[in-house]
């Protein structure tokens, strides 16, 4: 229901049988072999490296069907949530990718305010419109979180979207930022592990 995104409280375990029995279904991707359907995924790199410029050209390569770095995309539509970026800089890149008219790329410009209306929003856009990805570029401005080292913070921010992506089986991609000392193996994303997590 309308508001209630990531509160289903139904519970309705299954067997090992059942499980076994169930057909196993081949994963889906929107980006062969890097980007599933029913997801939540990270782009991380430190600031000004090309995030948005690679997730740009991501985002018209699925809107057109067309390969992306030599990989096989699933055409389809796409939601940019462009809370950081001005609007002549979002019209530009995608331009300069080859945007059409006809292209199914849907764009919001600026902060998302009013976080469970507008994520009870954004769900009902994403199954009104069938988006196959939505993208938040950045998510340091797209959500409400005081302290990013704080992870029941972070927990708290990015459940919904989680919830999101396997309620419409899109796959939503968060762009965000390295931490300046850098890490290996996802720590260096910034904030804290429970992003990674």
């Amino acid at each position: 229901p309308k508001g209630d995104i990531g509160k289903a409280t139904h519970f309705e375990p299954i067997s090992a049988a059942e499980l076994l029995n169930r057909q196993t279904i081949t994963i889906p991707y929107i980006l062969d072999g890097y980007l599933p359907k029913g997801v939540l995924a990270l782009l991380i790199a430190y600031m000004k490296t090309g995030k948005s410029t690679l997730v740009y050209r991501l985002i018209v390569c699925i809107a057109q069907g067309i390969e992306f770095l030599s990989r096989k995309t699933e055409q389809g539509a796409v939601l940019i949530l462009a809370v950081e970026e001005h609007q002549r800089d979002i019209e530009r890149r995608l331009r300069r990718f080859g945007m059409a008219e006809t292209d199914p790329i849907y764009v919001h410009v600026g902060p998302v305010n009013g976080k469970a209306e507008a994520l009870a929003a954004i769900k009902n856009f994403i199954i009104e419109n069938k988006i196959i990805l939505v993208v938040v570029d950045s998510l340091s401005r797209f959500w409400n979180v005081q302290d990013e080292n704080n992870n029941m913070e972070v927990i708290r921010e990015v459940s919904p979207l989680l919830d999101i992506a396997r309620e419409t089986n899109t796959s939503v991609l968060l762009v965000h930022h390295e931490r300046k000392s850098g890490g290996e193996d996802g720590r260096s994303i910034r904030g804290g592990s429970a992003l990674f997590g």
